[in-house]
């Protein structure tokens, strides 16, 4: 049996200068508070404890949050790798700083091409995300790329793909649209089945054109996965899109160290699927 990674992704915050018709932190911004600066740091010294081996940093937009440079130090430290989903928009020099190039790896996340990225995100950020990531790899940071599949861009993931590329990211990820928060309110829709089929084809082209390009399909629709999302409020959920997510209390309590290991026990993330 394979052997599962202890990862988990923590939204750190909810807070976030943009907003996206698919947010998954979404309508419920005003009604789930982040946790405190000591509360966070109390939390990454239980998750390191729980010997995780990887954090995916999200939110809202983590690095909007003011002590995540401070826990990046502490995931550094006792050699936990770090992902950072980012819009891109909010990277200053004192956060650069903070990163660990051997550790620490900066996903941009991207909806379309240009005209439909702004759309979705709501606002002209299109060139601005490209611009930070092509900064962030004059500095020399490991940089990767979310796309977000849903019905009204997948046509032209294939085109956004080339032009990314041809930039230099060397993996990119496609995830399918959950149909959760500002997405359901939104009305976004996932593709239909026979457009899945013929973007596989295209991205098993694009692998033959491109055969130093890894790329990953996360499918969250998977019957039998199970991932561990840590919410900003310290509230530890095993999230599926095929049932109720389950909550496992929170971090911050006094078995908080258990709640976790437990939710470990139980992922599966079955969602990462490689194009080959």
């Amino acid at each position: 049996m394979d052997i599962i990674e202890r990862k988990i992704c923590w939204r750190v915050t909810r807070y976030c200068t943009l907003h996206c018709m698919h947010c998954l932190a979404g309508h419920g911004t005003k009604l789930i508070k982040d946790l405190s600066e000591d509360d966070q740091l109390l939390s990454v010294k239980k998750i390191i404890k729980c010997n995780v081996s990887r954090i995916t940093w999200t939110g809202g937009e983590p690095t909007l949050c003011a002590t995540l440079p401070q826990l990046l130090k502490i995931c550094h430290d006792n050699n936990i790798k770090s992902i950072i989903t980012t819009h891109g928009l909010a990277l200053r020099e004192k956060f650069y700083s903070a990163l660990n190039k051997e550790l620490d790896k900066l996903r941009f996340s991207f909806d379309g091409l240009e005209k439909k990225h702004n759309l979705i995100r709501g606002g002209q950020y299109f060139e601005k995300t490209l611009d930070t990531m092509k900064r962030s790899f004059s500095l020399g940071f490991t940089i990767e790329a979310n796309i977000n599949v849903m019905q009204n861009n997948i046509k032209e993931i294939p085109d956004l793909i080339c032009k990314l590329e041809s930039i230099g990211i060397k993996k990119i990820v496609l995830l399918n649209l959950m149909d959760r928060e500002s997405a359901h309110d939104n009305n976004l829709e996932r593709p239909q089945k026979e457009e899945y089929v013929l973007l596989n084809k295209k991205l098993v082209e694009l692998k033959y054109l491109y055969p130093n390009l890894e790329i990953q399909l996360n499918n969250y629709w998977d019957e039998n996965d199970y991932y561990i999302v840590l919410e900003s409020n310290g509230e530890i959920f095993l999230c599926s899109e095929n049932t109720e997510d389950k909550s496992f209390g929170f971090i911050t309590e006094n078995a908080g160290i258990e709640n976790l290991n437990l939710a470990l026990i139980n992922q599966t993330l079955s969602h990462r699927k490689n194009i080959n």
